[in-house]
């Protein structure tokens, strides 16, 4: 082999070596981007479940003060008679 293969052929490993680094490099970066995404996500079924027990809550209070209502309206009633 010559010296002219041989610098060829480091050129071309060279080149070689520079493109996976780069794609490395770019990998990195793309799971840094999703892991940052994904963290924005973690807080937000937590928030979703919140508003939904906050509405089961108010419901839940709504009815409670419904039955109520109605029992002291049914017990007036049959106290008037």
């Amino acid at each position: 082999m010559n010296g002219e293969e041989r610098d060829r052929l480091i050129k071309l490993e060279t080149k070689f070596d520079e493109r996976w680094d780069n794609h490395d490099n770019r990998s990195n970066e793309m799971w840094g981007y999703i892991t940052k995404q994904l963290a924005k996500l973690d807080d937000l079924p937590c928030k979703v479940n919140l508003e939904k027990i906050k509405g089961i809550n108010i419901r839940f209070g709504l009815l409670w003060s419904v039955l109520v209502l109605s029992i002291a309206i049914l017990g007036f009633a049959i106290r008037v008679k």
